[in-house]
């Protein structure tokens, strides 16, 4: 699931419910319009996602949508083991925060990669059972 959110205001343009809405999926926040903010916003916002999370204003997760993040979280354990970069937390799902003036196309490729990223765990389930692989969209 890609949550796309304003750069200049990311706090109000965060819905509340979208953990509950994507519990037991991979997500990647997108952060639109960075032309529009200074370098120091970008960076002080930057370190505040790697510290506290992009679902630091959510309202927490019921039982259910808990369950189905723990459940998501076992089920991309067997398939990478290992693997480094691995940000998907227990409560929220995140995989990564991304910053992205597509004016310009400057982070628009990463976007791809992140997507990428969050959803090899679906084709290396796909590999062991003996099909092929599916596009990610």
């Amino acid at each position: 699931v890609i949550e796309v959110r304003d750069a200049r205001a990311p706090k109000a343009t965060a819905h509340p419910s979208v953990g509950k809405w994507t519990a037991g999926r991979p997500r990647v926040v997108v952060m639109t319009r960075m032309d529009t903010v200074t370098a120091a916003c970008r960076e002080s916002w930057r370190r505040a996602y790697e510290e506290l999370g992009a679902d630091r204003w959510e309202e927490k997760l019921g039982g259910d949508e808990k369950n189905r993040n723990v459940q998501m979280r076992k089920e991309r354990s067997k398939y990478a083991e290992g693997e480094e970069g691995d940000r998907t937390n227990l409560d929220g799902g995140i995989e990564e925060v991304l910053f992205v003036d597509a004016k310009r196309g400057q982070g628009t490729h990463s976007i791809s990669r992140a997507v990428y990223r969050a959803g090899r765990h679906v084709n290396e389930r796909r590999r062991r059972r003996g099909l092929n692989d599916r596009s990610l969209r």
